[in-house]
C-alpha cells in the first residue's frame, strides 16, 4: 500500500508541477507547489483506498491539508497563498467524474435517453459537485482560521 501511495504522490506532484509551470509561478515556489499537490492527493488516495473513507470526505480532508500547506508556504515564502492552493488542488479535481457527467448530459439530451440515463447522470453530477464543494470548503477553512488568528493577534 505504501508503494501505491508514493506512486500516487509522484504523479500528483508532476501534475501540480505542470500546472505551476503553466501558471508561470516563481521558480522558488515550484518545490512547495509540488509538495502541496503530492501530499494532498496522496492523502486522499490513502484515505479512500487504505482507510475506506468515501471520496467526498477524503477530498475534504485532503483539501484542508492543501489549504494549510498553502497558508504555511505563503507565509514562509512571502507570496500569495493562492499560488500553492491552486496548484495543489488541481490534482484532486474530479476530472473523470466531470467527464462522465458531461457524457451523461449529452446522452440525456439525445432522443433515445431513458430514465436510467437520467438517474445515472444526476448521480454522477451530484457526486462531482460534492467533491468540488469539498475542495472549496476544505481550502477555505485554513484560510478563515488563519485570518481569524491574524485578526486576534492584531486586536491584542
Amino acid at each position: 500500500m505504501l508503494l501505491a501511495v508514493l506512486e500516487d504522490a509522484l504523479f500528483a506532484g508532476l501534475a501540480a508541477a505542470a500546472f505551476a509551470i503553466l501558471f508561470n509561478v516563481p521558480r522558488r515556489t515550484l518545490g512547495p507547489c509540488i509538495v502541496t499537490g503530492a501530499v494532498g492527493h496522496a492523502l486522499r488516495y490513502a484515505l479512500v483506498h487504505a482507510m475506506g473513507l468515501g471520496l467526498v470526505p477524503a477530498t475534504l480532508v485532503a483539501a484542508i491539508v492543501i489549504g494549510a500547506f498553502a497558508q504555511l508556504f505563503g507565509r514562509l515564502l512571502r507570496v500569495p497563498w493562492t499560488v500553492f492552493a491552486i496548484t495543489g488542488a488541481i490534482p484532486v479535481v474530479p476530472g473523470a467524474l466531470a467527464f462522465q457527467t458531461m457524457i451523461g448530459a449529452l446522452r440525456v439530451a439525445g432522443a433515445t435517453a431513458g430514465t436510467a440515463d437520467l438517474d445515472g447522470t444526476l448521480t454522477v453530477a451530484l457526486r462531482t459537485g460534492l467533491v468540488l464543494g469539498a475542495i472549496g470548503v476544505g481550502i477555505g477553512l485554513p484560510t478563515l482560521i488563519a485570518r481569524r488568528a491574524k485578526e486576534t493577534d492584531l486586536a491584542s
